[in-house]
């Protein structure tokens, strides 16, 4: 055989080496024949074809829009990247697209600023944002923190969707010309130059008003015990109506309910109770600081136990997590699976696993595999009665532990509230993603508060929102609301009282007589009542977190008061008798005094600043008076632009699924969200 390949050796390199040729050239050579996959058509838009590069260029302009302009996305009501490829092309066929550098500049508009001003300003005061964007001063900071974070935002956006600067300002561009072209159509109607005053005067001339609101439930122990007739009589009143609905918002319709318990593991009590050995300790700081001299030792010590302390800490967590999970999933593995959750046994509550046998088995696994006695958890059992949301979520320490699954975090108290039992009909997947079932522990998650303690749970029974079967079931409740209807009246009596003490002596001495007293201070059901500063009142809105204020009498008697103050003047040298007023408030069983303490009225320099932005809004609530179902009707939805520029797929080419990550909410730049979002600019 070597004879005949060293014969034949310069045929058989020939014959090799072009063999390897054609296998090097053939993949290009095929690739050519086929053609540049870019090319394909997927559809058509009249005449013009529209093909795969052009799907995939709408689909990376769209992600980058998520990313930097989601608000002005999501008020478009872009469903796909095909939604947004037909509005830009339309933008682009009416002129209204400008070159790069328009898309470059636009990064700097105050457009692309305000709402992202706006979503720094909900992370960082929550329920409050409204009542400090409303503040010149805070908007001012948020728009500035904006306005410096937006660039490195557009830069990041664009580097995950693989674009160049040409390719993400022409993005930028096609956004700005598309909302040019909505606003062109919401604009084309015309307003007078009254009209627009006015409405302006009407969004941005606030009255600051100082608010005491109390509620009638204050003034309970001034009521005396009701008859069982009373009683009765109460509860079958309001047995099926829901609370917040009824006369005063009484109703005694229970919500969801569970109970549960739990295992309590105290991250300082294990780490108490791991000892650091003064060798292991000593190694360590020769191995972090090699170069010191020994007598340094003793001053490092604590930190360098400290470090090691907390390590052995999370060890011995990750033990108690690998015991729990195979502790409860021994036991659940003779159960039929039933979808993501289990079938009971009719001896499952016999044999099903026990949080007292789990605790005991933690402490045994610790001390055999690690050689450290930790204290026996805690277990915890809710089962009295049954607990709403609310409840669940004022439990010391759990009601603040949150739940991780991927990237996902929630609240514990949530989760519990997810359980199969209480799901809609015809929903077989868990919402959290952590099948929750009463009867079952939970395997796969557990719940840690701020402190690091550790709660492994489960659901013991849950019921759903439902009339409760007896008087007996909610007594105490029902015995407090009538109660509280009755302590109402009083407080309506007494309200005149309490506004002229406000007009002699301000807010500051009523709200003295109500403070709650420390050996009080922890119980949840006394409201307390506090001074509300600086409350901003329009004649379109009332500003702040108090919903008990926000409604319509409370507006409309700050406005008559405050039309009466001339806003030249200072306030405080308005009598306080002008400027003082009580209201009943039925509607929350409460009542509040209150004292306007400044005036800002409509200046033209306001005028100048929020004119244009007035003038879209109104234009846009007059269309929606003339047309309720202006949203359906508007011309830029995904189906009216199909229509209207003949786009036709080719058969099986293309998926026109909305996109699930894009809220719906209008075709329309100008909505009532949006123009009060413009307006506070």
């Amino acid at each position: 055989m070597l004879k005949v390949l060293e014969k034949y050796k310069k045929y058989v390199l020939v014959i090799g080496g072009s063999l390897l040729m054609v296998a090097f050239i053939m993949p290009s050579a095929v690739s050519q024949m086929h053609g540049d996959p870019g090319k394909r058509v997927l559809g058509y838009i009249g005449s013009q074809k529209f093909r795969m590069r052009d799907d995939s260029l709408a689909r990376r302009e769209l992600a980058l829009l998520k990313n930097v302009a989601s608000g002005w996305i999501g008020a478009l009501g872009v469903q796909n990247e095909l939604h947004w490829m037909l509005l830009a092309h339309e933008a682009q066929g009416a002129g209204f697209v400008g070159a790069q550098t328009d898309g470059e500049m636009y990064l700097a508009h105050p457009d692309l600023i305000i709402p992202l001003a706006q979503q720094i300003a909900r992370q960082r005061y929550g329920e409050g944002a409204q009542f400090y964007w409303s503040i010149p001063q805070t908007r001012a900071e948020m728009f500035d923190i904006a306005q410096k974070a937006l660039p490195n935002m557009a830069k990041s956006a664009q580097r995950d969707v693989q674009m160049t600067d040409k390719e993400a300002f022409t993005t930028l561009a096609k956004l700005r010309g598309v909302l040019r072209m909505v606003g062109a159509f919401e604009g084309a109607g015309r307003l007078s130059d009254r009209r627009t005053l006015l409405a302006a005067e009407r969004i941005d001339s606030f009255y600051g008003v100082d608010s005491l609101v109390i509620p009638a439930s204050r003034l309970i122990d001034r009521v005396p015990e009701p008859s069982q007739e009373d009683v009765q009589a109460h509860y079958e009143k309001y047995r099926d109506v829901q609370p917040g609905t009824g006369d005063n918002g009484i109703g005694y319709r229970q919500p969801d309910r569970v109970k549960f318990a739990y295992l309590f593991l105290d991250h300082m009590a294990i780490a108490d109770s791991i000892k650091i050995d003064t060798v292991e300790s000593h190694k360590r700081w020769k191995k972090e600081f090699p170069t010191k001299p020994p007598e340094e030792f003793a001053k490092d010590r604590a930190q360098i136990d400290m470090a090691m302390r907390q390590e052995k800490v999370a060890l011995v967590m990750g033990q108690i997590d690998k015991i729990w999970r195979a502790q409860v999933l021994a036991s659940t593995r003779r159960l039929d699976a039933d979808g993501p959750y289990k079938r009971l046994s009719a001896d499952w509550e016999k044999t099903r696993p026990t949080l007292d046998s789990i605790a005991q088995v933690i402490v045994e696994g610790v001390k055999q595999g690690m050689e450290i006695t930790i204290p026996r958890p805690a277990i915890v059992v809710k089962d009295a009665s049954w607990l709403t949301q609310s409840e669940a979520q004022r439990i010391p320490g759990f009601g603040r532990a949150t739940v991780t699954v991927g990237n996902r975090q929630g609240q514990a108290w949530m989760v519990l509230f997810t359980t199969r039992e209480l799901l809609e009909a015809g929903v077989t997947a868990p919402p959290t993603g952590i099948a929750v079932q009463a009867g079952v522990p939970i395997a796969d998650a557990y719940a840690i508060d701020p402190s690091q303690n550790r709660y492994y749970f489960m659901v013991l029974d849950a019921a759903k929102a439902a009339a409760p079967g007896s008087l007996d079931e909610v007594r105490d409740q029902v015995v407090r609301g009538l109660k509280t209807v009755r302590a109402y009246d009083l407080l309506v009596a007494d309200l005149p009282v309490y506004v002229d003490q406000a007009k002699a002596e301000g807010l500051e001495p009523i709200a003295k007589m109500f403070e709650i007293p420390p050996t009080a201070a922890e119980n949840l059901d006394i409201v307390p009542v506090e001074i509300q500063p600086n409350v901003l009142v329009s004649a379109d809105r009332v500003a702040g977190n108090d919903r008990r204020i926000m409604v319509d009498p409370f507006k409309e008697e700050v406005l008559r008061l405050g039309r009466g103050i001339d806003p030249l003047k200072p306030v405080d040298e308005v009598p306080a008798e002008q400027r003082t007023f009580s209201l009943a408030l039925p509607a929350s069983l409460s009542g509040v005094v209150a004292q306007i303490q400044s005036v800002e009225p409509l200046t033209y320099d306001k005028y100048r600043a929020i004119g244009d932005q007035v003038l879209r809004g109104e234009q846009t609530r007059e269309m929606q008076a003339a047309d309720p179902n202006m949203l359906e009707n508007s011309p830029f939805t995904y189906a009216a632009l199909k229509t209207r520029l003949k786009f036709r797929p080719v058969d099986g080419e293309l998926d026109e699924t909305p996109d699930e990550e894009t809220p719906q909410k209008t075709a329309g730049k100008n909505n009532d969200a949006k123009a009060g979002e413009k307006t506070g600019g």
